[in-house]
């Protein structure tokens, strides 16, 4: 609720969908809206998937 999620290793998927690995509960996000690549403790990538708002 603090707005500081912990990355699930390699690959973390965010959206409001309850199968994400972080779940965000807003209108404004899509159901599968983005994931994260971390390798060795730093974000190499971002994707996300036709999210209308974007990711930011």
């Amino acid at each position: 609720d603090d707005g500081i999620f912990k990355l699930n290793g390699n690959y973390t998927t965010v959206g409001r969908d309850v199968n994400n690995d972080i779940v965000i509960k807003d209108g404004k996000i899509s159901k599968r809206h983005a994931a994260i690549f971390e390798e060795e403790g730093e974000i190499i990538g971002l994707r996300t998937w036709k999210a209308k708002t974007g990711f930011s």
